[in-house]
């Protein structure tokens, strides 16, 4: 699916670090070709294939690349909701 959601970057700001042996990879929007979302999924095996069920917090870290003009929202798979807005 994440071809179909939105689009790969290669080298993405490598190319002004040259002691950076391993390349960056990334997968950003392509708004003109209607390429607007960016799915993750955590293994079950994270948690020992058992429902976290509210009993542990959950935190997540995002790094992004500021450039050009827009907004994102996290949604998230909440017991709840299937697309619950965090926030």
């Amino acid at each position: 699916m994440p071809m179909e959601t939105s689009v790969g970057y290669w080298n993405v700001n490598a190319l002004n670090d040259t002691k950076l042996c391993l390349r960056r990879f990334a997968r950003g929007f392509d708004v003109a070709n209607a390429k607007t979302v960016l799915y993750f999924d955590a293994d079950d095996g994270f948690l020992h294939n058992a429902a976290l069920n509210s009993k542990y917090p959950v935190m997540i870290s995002i790094t992004y690349l500021d450039k050009g003009f827009g907004s994102w929202q996290l949604l998230y798979d909440a017991q709840d909701n299937s697309n619950k807005t965090f926030g």
